[in-house]
């Protein structure tokens, strides 16, 4: 379930899963792991932050979605 997050590839959810056998883990630590926590805090839980406000926000996809860029015509 840890891979459908966005933000989180492979090496992160290897990471976080190996880290929670042995101890809560706090948004610190997943920053480490990951590249982005900005997109991860909506959907993720961690010792010392629960995603209250965020996730029940109507304009969540703004936040989270990545910005949409112009593509050039002619390079």
């Amino acid at each position: 379930m840890l891979l459908r997050v966005p933000g989180l590839g492979v090496k992160a959810v290897n990471g976080i899963l190996t880290s929670r056998r042995w101890r809560r883990l706090h948004l610190a630590d997943i920053a480490r792991l990951t590249v982005s926590v900005a997109k991860l805090r909506p959907f993720i839980i961690a010792e010392d932050w629960r995603p209250v406000t965020l996730a029940d926000k109507a304009e969540l996809r703004p936040i989270v979605a990545p910005k949409p860029k112009q593509m050039e015509m002619f390079a």
